[in-house]
């Protein structure tokens, strides 16, 4: 019988979470060249930051975590705080579910999607 110690669970954990991240620094590369331009080396520091997020708000699946992550980059990282969102917030700090919540949320963004200031458009930043 095979067994797995927790060490060696975590290290599977570890391996796909940063499979998963490598995907997403793709992802932003090429959807949000601009970005992720102006970001650098610290790219890869965004996008395990946007996970993070994503996963409070819990948007715990790849898919949903990658929306996020386009919401981000798209309305400013801080847009689950920025006044010019506030569209977004209800939602995020609601009740539904991570997948619902995203579809709601994502439907919402289109709507709002030529407000969009971007990912260094946080407020009291320049755009």
């Amino acid at each position: 019988m095979l067994v797995i110690r927790a060490a060696q669970f975590k290290a599977l954990e570890l391996g796909v979470a940063l499979i998963f991240e490598d995907r997403l620094v793709e992802h932003a590369q090429i959807f949000f060249p601009a970005v992720c331009d102006r970001l650098g080396p610290k790219l890869r520091e965004a996008v395990g930051d946007s996970i993070a997020l994503a996963a409070r708000y819990g948007f715990r699946g790849q898919r949903e975590a990658c929306k996020f992550l386009n919401l981000q980059f798209s309305f400013g990282r801080s847009f689950d705080r920025d006044p010019r969102c506030r569209w977004a917030h209800p939602l995020l700090r609601g009740g539904l579910p991570g997948v619902p919540k995203m579809e709601r949320l994502y439907g919402l963004a289109l709507q709002h999607e030529s407000a969009a200031g971007g990912y260094f458009a946080s407020p009291g930043e320049a755009r």
